[in-house]
């Protein structure tokens, strides 16, 4: 990054430069065969060598018959190798907001309160910090994949496809405890600020929190995904079109190292290195269109899940929001294909679901930052107007 290299980069890239490089050799090869006038199979391989994470040949198999004029059947099967990314070999800095468990006293002595439940009582503040991932001694990760599903268009301008899907994988690489959670665990442990991973300056604030990326284990996760759409029969006022699509996740079973399998499924995975894992995400639009106007409407929405920073929190609620835009196709401006497209995201303005801590009045809602940001978006309404020239062909 030139910038940074000048010094006028973000202060994360100035004050815990990086380097590293990477050198990978690769060879693909795919056939794919018909296999009477229903059937086809496809057949690829996949062979990689790294200089330092090894080599692997990854296979891949899929298959398609179409029954009938009406329902295809298809099915996959493949294995993948990723060997750790230059960021994750060198280590990686960042800058986020994490709240302090402590208070202190001014003369750097910090104190933290720990309730029955786990929950930390009476918090300190909020710091804008740096975070420093380091890259540690990672191997390379693996994942065994399949994949059976079905298509069925029952008439013209239908379709529906339905997909069952499952992953394993093997020494998963990912941040071994949240930033967050080290704070935390370093208050819940003796109620002291003693973590080496944690610095401090000589009043007590938070400055950086340091940890690694890790081989953490296996995770086995497996789910559906469905798709459906519909047109309408044509009228007068325009073409209209119903879709839906959702992803159930029913399966999410992670395994650190030396420990047995443990379900995460539906948790806000608050002191993993993992992203939260609601059940069920979906989408219902309606989108219309007549001559060079288009309008849609999509309905979004995200299922409820455990926050499992404490076993005692309540669950974080669904969410949904609503999306609108409209669209003005020019065929003809001075030679060149225009579209001009007007939107808004989350129409009615709501409000991410909060962080609930279980207790009532003032503080039922305090558990900072707020809300999930990996899950929901704070912006609220937003509205975007775009411009998009392309020429003729």
């Amino acid at each position: 990054d030139p910038l940074s290299m000048a010094g006028g980069g973000p202060r994360e890239n100035r004050e815990f430069p990086v380097a590293a490089d990477q050198r990978v050799w690769a060879v693909f090869a795919e056939t794919l065969t018909y296999v009477g006038d229903r059937a086809e199979v496809q057949l690829a391989a996949r062979h990689e060598r790294y200089d330092e994470a090894g080599s692997s040949t990854d296979p891949k198999v899929a298959a398609k018959f179409d029954v009938n004029d009406l329902l295809s059947l298809r099915a996959s099967w493949g294995t993948s190798f990723q060997a750790p990314s230059v960021f994750q070999v060198a280590g990686n800095a960042s800058s986020r907001t994490i709240t302090d468990p402590f208070r202190f006293d001014g003369q750097g002595v910090g104190q933290c309160t720990v309730d029955a439940s786990g929950n930390i009582v009476g918090r300190g503040d909020n710091f804008a910090l740096s975070t420093f991932l380091r890259g540690g001694n990672l191997g390379p990760q693996t994942a065994a994949s399949a994949n059976f599903g079905l298509l069925l268009q029952p008439w013209v301008g239908a379709a529906l496809s339905l997909d069952y899907w499952t992953l394993d994988y093997r020494n998963v690489i990912a941040q071994g405890r949240s930033f967050q959670a080290i704070v935390d665990d370093d208050c819940r442990d003796d109620g002291r600020p003693n973590d080496p991973r944690v610095q401090r300056d000589s009043s007590g604030q938070l400055s950086v929190v340091t940890t690694e990326y890790e081989n953490i284990g296996a995770v086995r996760t497996e789910g559906f995904d469905f798709n459906a759409h519909y047109n309408l029969p044509p009228a007068a006022v325009g073409d209209f079109r119903i879709i839906a699509d959702a992803t159930l996740l029913t399966r999410f079973d992670v395994r650190f190292a030396g420990e047995a399998f443990s379900d995460q499924l539906g948790n806000r995975n608050d002191s993993n290195g993992f992203a939260p894992t609601p059940e069920l995400r979906m989408n219902l639009g309606l989108n219309w269109r007549r001559g060079a106007h288009a309008a849609g409407l999509t309905l979004r929405y995200v299922d409820s899940y455990k926050n499992d920073e404490i076993a005692t929190h309540p669950k974080i609620a669904a969410w949904t929001t609503l999306d609108a835009s409209y669209s003005y196709r020019v065929e003809d401006l001075f030679g060149t294909k225009a579209t001009i497209y007007l939107g808004t995201r989350n129409l009615t303005d709501k409000d991410p679901p909060p962080l609930p801590t279980g207790r009532e009045g003032v503080h039922r809602h305090n558990l900072r930052p707020g809300f999930d940001g990996l899950v929901h978006d704070i912006k609220g309404r937003t509205v975007y107007l775009r411009f998009r020239v392309s020429t003729n062909a």
